[in-house]
């Protein structure tokens, strides 16, 4: 006997039970629910040939970690092959429902030539757990080909393409990786529309794709070509979204309105237009558009705190917030998207010891630069503070015109020592003299200074940040993330009526 079939008989118990809540994992030196033990008995299932059933539950559960690796995909290719002519009884269907098994039969289905069935279900699995990839892996390595797209049903093509458009934000929130992802579905869309120019609904979500992968003058032109002398909800809403997204909401509105007169219950307009005023913080403009959804559907879950939001921060009476906390406690969604922006939308400020002394300093010295103290200034800490007060303290300085320099004394050095790595590392950044932290990196060349100070500069939304981030990484490139980081130690002077904290 191998020891695959040692290992799967103790594994599968002496009753041989085929159920997964059969078996008794408890052999085995992995951790449940990782894909190391996922990997590990979907193979020796297959390995010692007992139970494929049980062994395709355990390939369903590792594939959702990653549909595109190609080890595992060829595991599954393995096990279709072992099943012969009835790859789905591998899978077999009872009264509950899983992604991961579901969406195994979406590959079986796609084998099978069934594809529309097959996107369908993928397209299912996804909007059941919106972080899956198995639409970008297997979805669009199936529909790219020429000529596949242009064959998917129009009413398959539309379900997809919604959804896939809701899943992706704008383009500005998008890290490069999935730009591009979005660019490859934007290129499927326009197949499609090919085959079925006179849709409205789906040039709509063809100019959506083509605005979200952040070619907003294409999405523009191919809106603008299909308006004819009759007017489209469908298009007059899609040309409302994307000059959202170009920077113009007084156009953007006058689009909205023309879909509203077009459908005036379709309420998502309302919400679209108030949202566009929102996002540039013209709350009087924006509350106009919520109020007037509210006036037809007075409890709408979108346009009720947002409204109250703006009044807000019309008025500045906390009531309004108020109602705004009492509604996400309630579990409205939006609400608690707004307190979120009310409560936590800018990263906290630095509160060590150094950090309260350097706005104590920089508020002395703007009240009376002639009692102001400059030069080295000289404190005793209970503990070892951030390096990076160092740098502040120089910074603030130079922005107001003093020198400051900071020397520390601490009390006690913490353990674990915080001036050493705790494992190896390529690039570390500071250096100390005694406990002077001293930067440890040669200044980097200033078009890699510009490019993190103009990322630094831009407010804080932790997506858009995210995004630029990526772009700027794959314009310097990975033999550079030694200059990145010194510019840590090395940062630029402190914008106009900023300070080195905030």
């Amino acid at each position: 006997m191998s020891w695959w079939q040692r290992f799967v008989k103790k594994l599968r118990g002496d009753s041989g039970a085929d159920e997964p809540g059969g078996c008794d994992h408890s052999t085995i030196a992995l951790r449940q629910g990782t894909a190391e033990f996922e990997w590990f008995v979907a193979q020796a299932e297959i390995e010692a040939g007992h139970s494929l059933k049980h062994g395709a539950s355990h390939l369903a559960n590792l594939l959702l970690f990653d549909p595109g690796h190609a080890e595992w995909v060829e595991l599954l290719e393995r096990y279709l092959a072992a099943a012969g002519s009835d790859p789905e009884s591998l899978i077999p269907r009872g009264e509950q429902l899983y992604t991961g098994t579901e969406a195994l039969r979406a590959y079986i289905w796609h084998k099978q030539g069934r594809l529309a069935d097959a996107i369908v279900l993928l397209v299912n699995v996804v909007e059941a757990k919106k972080t899956l990839r198995y639409l970008e892996t297997w979805g669009l390595s199936w529909l790219e080909p020429l000529g596949v797209m242009e064959t998917l049903p129009l009413e398959t093509g539309l379900r997809l393409l919604s959804s896939t458009l809701i899943r992706f934000p704008e383009a500005r929130q998008s890290p490069l990786p999935q730009l591009r992802e979005v660019e490859r579905w934007a290129r499927l869309a326009e197949r499609l529309g090919s085959v079925h120019p006179d849709n409205g609904q789906l040039l709509m979500f063809t100019a959506g794709l083509l605005r979200k992968a952040g070619r907003l003058d294409d999405a523009e032109a191919a809106v603008e070509r299909a308006m004819g002398p009759g007017e489209s909800w469908y298009l007059a809403t899609a040309l409302g979204l994307i000059l959202r997204e170009k920077g113009d909401p007084e156009g953007a509105a006058e689009a909205f309105r023309v879909s509203q007169q077009i459908d005036p219950n379709n309420f998502s307009v309302y919400l679209e237009a108030g949202d566009t005023f929102f996002g540039v913080q013209q709350w009087p403009a924006a509350l106009a558009w919520y109020d007037e959804l509210l006036a037809r559907e007075p409890h709408q879950e979108w346009a009720m705190p947002s409204a109250l939001y703006c009044r807000w921060k019309m008025s500045g009476e906390e009531k309004h917030l108020n109602e705004v906390v009492a509604l996400m406690k309630a579990g409205d969604r939006r609400a608690g998207i707004l307190c979120q922006r009310a409560f936590w939308a800018e990263p906290d400020e630095p509160s060590d010891a150094t950090a309260s002394l350097l706005r104590h300093f920089r508020q002395s010295i703007v009240d009376d630069p002639s009692k102001a103290p400059q030069g080295e200034i000289r404190i005793g800490l209970a503990c070892l503070e951030a390096p990076s007060n160092h740098l502040a303290f120089r910074l603030e300085g130079e922005a107001i015109g003093r020198e400051l320099r900071l020397r520390m004394a601490v009390d006690r050095v913490p353990s674990p020592d915080p001036r050493e790595p705790i494992a190896d590392v390529k690039y570390r950044i500071w250096t100390y003299d005694g406990i002077q932290p001293i930067p440890n990196l040669p200044p980097p060349s200033a078009d890699v200074v510009e490019r993190v100070a103009a990322l630094a500069s831009i407010p804080y939304d932790e997506l858009t940040n995210w995004a630029g981030a990526s772009r700027a990484a794959e314009a310097l490139g990975p033999e550079r993330v030694g200059e990145i980081l010194a510019v840590l130690v090395h940062p630029p002077a402190v914008p106009q009526g900023k300070t080195a904290l905030a």
